[in-house]
């Protein structure tokens, strides 16, 4: 469905993404795993329409949509949950929900604010509260329904497991592998390897800006995941 191919990123002098080539086929979760600085949130923003690729090509079923404004990459369906969640803090619960459904017709918003909280029953419970009065994991629960509000072909998440607990983590996993089962594409960038892996079936090794390593998901050894990531 999307395939990537010699992607670069620059800033200035330096140089985040080496010419790295991805593909993610239509319902399927592969994660690109790899240590802090590896370039995977450039990957993500660059996929998200966030910054300019400095060379090489993003095609969304033999479409170029690489560089492209982010508004633009969301509506035809690439949408990202990013690091760090980006909860509109004075807003609503509902309120947020309903900002990440405003590319849907309006009849279709409740009913997918429906689903969401069918998905994250707690966001149910919170749906007046202001986000940013919401724990971390309860936060992270509502940026990934934000983005499947919008009903992505491909959802891509940064880090969704950055300091939160594990129980919390297992209800997020357990999510993500219901959205997968129900056909939505997901790429995941995670420096939680084992995490990563257990819930994708390909997976993509990043480091220094390139990838040093890619297969199923169950054949990454632990010996390459030490040689990289430890």
């Amino acid at each position: 469905m999307i395939k990537i191919e010699d992607l670069v990123v620059r800033y200035g002098a330096v140089v985040a993404l080496r010419g790295i080539s991805i593909e993610v086929e239509a319902g399927e979760a592969v994660s690109v795993i790899g240590p802090n600085g590896a370039g995977k949130t450039s990957l993500m923003r660059c996929l998200a329409g966030l910054i300019k690729p400095s060379a090489g090509s993003i095609m969304l079923d033999a479409q170029r949509i690489g560089g492209k404004a982010a508004h633009i990459v969301s509506r035809q369906g690439v949408v990202l949950v990013p690091e760090g969640r980006a909860i509109l803090a004075p807003l609503s619960v509902k309120q947020n929900l309903q900002m990440g459904g405003y590319n849907q017709p309006k009849a279709e918003v409740k009913a997918s604010i429906d689903d969401m909280i069918a998905l994250f029953p707690v966001l149910g419970r919170r749906l007046d509260s202001a986000g940013g009065l919401l724990s971390g994991g309860e936060q992270q629960m509502l940026a990934i329904a934000r983005g499947l509000m919008a009903k992505p072909r491909l959802l891509m998440l940064d880090e969704p497991s950055m300091g939160l607990a594990p129980k919390v983590v297992d209800n997020i996993l357990d999510a993500l592998r219901l959205v997968a089962g129900l056909g939505t594409s997901i790429l995941l960038a995670e420096q939680n390897a084992s995490l990563a892996l257990d819930i994708t079936e390909r997976a993509y090794v990043l480091v220094n800006g390139e990838i040093v390593a890619s297969g199923a998901a169950a054949e990454v050894g632990e010996d390459l995941l030490e040689r990289y990531l430890s």
